[in-house]
């Protein structure tokens, strides 16, 4: 590949290359964009207030993040960490709580940005009500990080066109294959 900036240096005396005058011999590693997602959901994650998990999701559309959700309460109420989950018995799971995916397409919505087409980062694979979500916003592809237990919620996914991938890639993988 030619440099386009070549010019720029011969014209201005006051730019150098930093590299020197040979191009760099040796690979310039860096993570893929699937990899720094992922790594970016499971910090996201980190701020889930909810007791159970800590579930972050990132949706990200022409390689740019445009929502990211955590598992919680809505805004603006008690929080399970602060005041308990509150279990469904017979269905299961903290009725208090939103899913992390189910926040992240919330908030894209609330503010306006369409998601069709878009990919969905989140460091557990969905459960049902998640996936037919995904599938109604038009989210084409899901990259998950752990499988959920329950997992006719992938496959619920793929025969309705939505490509999905397992990516156990994460923040201690970034740090040691990307120093």
């Amino acid at each position: 590949m030619t440099d386009q900036y070549r010019n720029l240096i011969e014209k201005y005396p006051e730019l150098t290359l930093s590299l020197g005058d040979e191009p760099r011999k040796t690979p310039f590693f860096r993570p893929s964009f699937d990899q720094m997602y992922m790594a970016i959901a499971l910090i996201v994650g980190k701020r889930s207030t909810c007791l159970r998990g800590q579930i972050g999701a990132v949706i990200c559309k022409d390689t740019r993040i445009i929502s990211i959700g955590y598992n919680g309460a809505p805004s603006g109420m008690a929080q399970c960490n602060q005041e308990g989950c509150i279990i469904d018995t017979q269905r299961g799971g903290c009725i208090r709580t939103i899913h992390a995916e189910q926040n992240a397409i919330a908030y894209a919505c609330r503010i306006g940005i369409p998601m069709e087409r878009a990919t969905l980062y989140v460091t557990l694979s969905p459960c049902i009500d998640c996936a037919k979500l995904i599938i109604a916003s038009g989210i084409k592809r899901v990259v998950y990080y752990e499988a959920y237990r329950k997992g006719y919620a992938i496959d619920f996914l793929i025969q309705s066109g939505v490509q999905v991938e397992h990516l156990p890639f994460g923040i201690q993988e970034m740090i040691s294959q990307f120093p």
